[in-house]
């Protein structure tokens, strides 16, 4: 476990300025991040619009419940929709296209993570680095979940930070290519390019949730199952 002594920083509005991991203050409430001019007014409180390059994104609040006693745990906080342009968040200089927060009943934040939609292996052995040049070699572990990933851990005596990598395969994808016309009539159709890449996962979770998250009684789903 390592000891590093460090200004939190405090986050804004998602989608109004990229929101820093490396030193995110878990004394942040979630209304600081999707305050309530977020809220949709078409689909009620648990829904919330946040700006986007490609337009508004959508982000839904859900309760995470005890399988054994139905006790509200936390919640979270997951997007519906993302787009690959937007910088959302940011850890060690690499942002990120979309993310996903879990807090307290009370809206304290204790984990943050982003997704990085498509990745190069250098891309990703660069992350890595970057982060064990600060924080020491990681724990790497080989997952399964949908499918087998690696996960790198740095324990750090007030947060707990995780990386997953899974490989996307398009070997065996037919991919599917429209050309048109001025006039937007469909001229010709032909094979597209199959391409293997790597998306990433990463997360920052307060050490005072870590093992009430990662090990409690309850489902997980969505981005959140990499970080087990």
């Amino acid at each position: 476990m390592i000891s590093l002594i460090s200004c939190t920083s405090k986050p804004g509005p998602l989608g109004e300025g990229i929101i820093k991991l490396d030193d995110f203050d878990f004394s942040t409430s979630i209304s600081e991040i999707l305050p309530e001019r977020y809220i949709h007014p078409d689909y009620g409180n648990d829904w919330f619009s946040v700006p986007s390059v490609c337009g508004p994104t959508l982000y839904h609040k859900e309760t995470c419940c005890s399988y054994s006693t139905n006790e509200v745990l936390w919640l979270e906080y997951r997007y519906s929709s993302f787009c690959s342009g937007d910088e959302y968040l940011s850890m060690a200089d690499r942002t990120f296209n979309a993310a996903n927060f879990a807090t307290t009943s009370d809206g304290r934040v204790f984990l943050a993570s982003g997704k990085i939609e498509e990745l190069t292996q250098t891309e990703s052995d660069n992350f890595i680095a970057q982060l064990s040049k600060r924080y020491g070699e990681p724990i790497h572990t080989v997952e399964s979940s949908f499918s087998d990933y690696d996960l790198y851990t740095w324990m750090l005596e007030d947060r707990t930070l995780k990386y997953a990598v899974i490989a996307t395969d398009e070997s065996n994808v037919l991919k599917i290519e429209m050309e048109h016309n001025e006039e937007g009539e469909l001229t010709d159709l032909r094979e597209g390019k199959r391409n293997s890449y790597l998306i990433g996962y990463f997360f920052v979770i307060d050490a005072a949730w870590k093992d009430k998250f990662l090990t409690g009684d309850h489902m997980v789903s969505g981005d959140f199952c990499y970080c087990k």
